[in-house]
């Protein structure tokens, strides 16, 4: 799916909702996989062929709210040290 996603959350910690209104958010493609049982969302470039995400992968993303346009998922995002910290996603969708 095309979407624009946001970022909840900073290193866990909500982020403010002016911060998030004033936030363009990432334009991409979104996609879901499964690695082992931990189901993964991540955001890439439609036009890359590797799939690089553009932001940090969402581990164990769930489907928290869904309207006819919007999505919002929980999960766990990993720095490249690999600590974990709660994160949340606000998916617009713009087609498929």
């Amino acid at each position: 799916m095309y979407s624009i996603v946001k970022l909840l959350r900073d290193k866990g910690a909500p982020r403010s909702e002016q911060a998030i209104r004033n936030d363009e958010g990432y334009p991409g493609e979104l996609r879901f996989a499964s690695s082992g049982l931990v189901p993964t969302a991540l955001l890439h470039d439609a036009d890359d062929e590797y799939m690089r995400p553009i932001i940090p992968r969402l581990e164990h993303a769930q489907l928290v709210v869904m309207n006819v346009d919007m999505m919002r998922f929980r999960g766990i995002e990993r720095t490249k040290e690999g600590v974990g910290y709660e994160q949340e996603w606000s998916v617009k969708i713009l087609g498929y």
